[in-house]
């Protein structure tokens, strides 16, 4: 319907069919295939979440709802669903993912994300030779730079420590804030 033009920018006429499966993100495609064929084999509905890719470009998060129709002898013969447009939800969700791990001055993983990786990786390293190095940084002179400058020169100074602690660890690599003054990598 009109709302399917709205929500994918893809004409009905391209999308009838089975041309709205090219919109549907790579790796969303076959567990959305799989899905459907299992309502028609089973005649039960579902519902599942998925990527859209806009005729735009643009990503849309859509959950369906998904019924199935029978003829008079009760074979599946059509797939019905009901589609809302969840992209903000993802998003939103997301993003309080992020921050309930991640200091929101400096960007860095907090103390619950640092303490969860150290303990993987204290396992992982448990297993095997490998080696693992835990650097603890506790800034000094910090209480002067709040109490001569203020709070916001001190937010600026612990912004530019997290930069640098980035900047020098390789990408395998795991900086942290644990609060306050005291960084972990």
């Amino acid at each position: 319907n009109s709302r399917w033009e709205e929500i994918t920018g893809q004409p009905m006429d391209e999308a009838m069919g089975h041309g709205f499966l090219a919109m549907i993100h790579p790796d969303d495609t076959d567990p959305f295939v799989l899905a459907g064929a299992h309502a028609r084999k089973t005649g039960r509905p579902y519902t599942i979440q998925y990527r859209l890719l806009r005729a735009d470009g643009e990503q849309r998060w859509l959950d369906a709802q998904v019924g199935v129709t029978r003829d008079d002898d009760g074979d599946v013969v059509e797939l019905v669903a009901i589609t809302a447009d969840v992209t903000q939800t993802v998003r939103d969700q997301a993003k309080l993912a992020h921050l309930a791990t991640h200091d929101s001055l400096t960007g860095l993983p907090n103390r619950t994300h640092v303490s969860a990786h150290l303990d993987a990786a204290i396992a992982r390293s448990a297993g095997s030779d490998g080696h693992l190095a835990v650097l603890f940084c506790d800034l000094d002179r910090f209480k002067p730079i709040n109490d001569r400058l203020g709070h916001s020169a001190g937010d600026l100074a612990l912004q530019e420590v997290a930069e640098r602690l980035r900047s020098a660890l390789r990408a395998s690599d795991l900086a942290g804030r644990l609060g306050g003054d005291e960084f972990v990598a």
